[in-house]
């Protein structure tokens, strides 16, 4: 690992990387002008690996595109480091990149992510900052998901399926659900499944009984 200068031309950001939205870069480049030692750059250098005769982003993306967007300089401080895991950057970039806080859906690409390469789910849960076991029970989940079309890829659905894993008729349901409340839908279904349950149950006893159940009441 050592800090050497790169072009900004030569960096490119990890296609992996679940954040999507950087806030306003100008409003960040902004602060970069301040820097006494690297003027118009940040304070916390950017980290990068290199790639294909460049280098690519471990940590640090918002504050590449802020340097970009501002267009003061052409090159910047780095951090290069020799290799990392492409897991481990997952993580570094999940975690990190200035503390801004994830949205919901970058939250669920990057947990879904780092499950798909193999990180181990106290991880995903410490860098995703999940209650412990949540990852565990999202592997399972996704799991569950096998051979289904599943409308909606979020960690609600995939926790979901892990808690009906028993249920193929629920997890029918939550594959095919496209909503904003899911546990409200689940609740739904439950009772009109009660509901019919109790239905069917109620029309066996009168027909053992011989009695007629008028669909209308006069």
């Amino acid at each position: 690992m050592e800090m050497t200068r790169i072009p900004l031309d030569r960096i490119e950001p990890d296609p992996n990387n679940p954040r999507k939205d950087f806030g306003d870069l100008k409003r960040t480049a902004a602060g970069f002008s301040v820097n006494p030692v690297n003027p118009h750059e940040p304070f916390q250098p950017i980290v990068v690996v290199p790639w294909e005769g460049g280098w690519r982003i471990v940590d640090g993306e918002r504050r590449w595109r802020a340097m970009c967007a501002a267009g003061q300089i052409a090159d910047c401080q780095a951090i290069v480091c020799g290799d990392l895991e492409e897991a481990d950057i997952v993580v570094a970039m999940l975690a990190t990149d200035d503390k801004r806080e994830l949205t919901a859906a970058e939250r669920d690409r990057g947990v879904q992510t780092m499950l798909e390469l193999g990180v181990q789910p106290a991880r995903v849960d410490k860098a995703a900052g999940l209650k412990r076991g949540t990852a565990s029970k999202v592997a399972r989940g996704i799991a569950a998901c096998e051979g289904m079309e599943v409308r909606q890829q979020s960690l609600d659905v995939y926790l979901a399926m892990e808690r009906f894993a028993g249920d193929p008729e629920m997890r029918e349901f939550i594959a095919g659900y496209e909503g904003a409340s899911l546990e409200l839908a689940i609740e739904r279904e439950q009772t009109r499944r009660a509901c019919a349950g109790a239905l069917a149950a109620m029309e066996e006893a009168c027909a053992h009984q011989g009695a007629r159940i008028a669909r209308r009441a006069p």
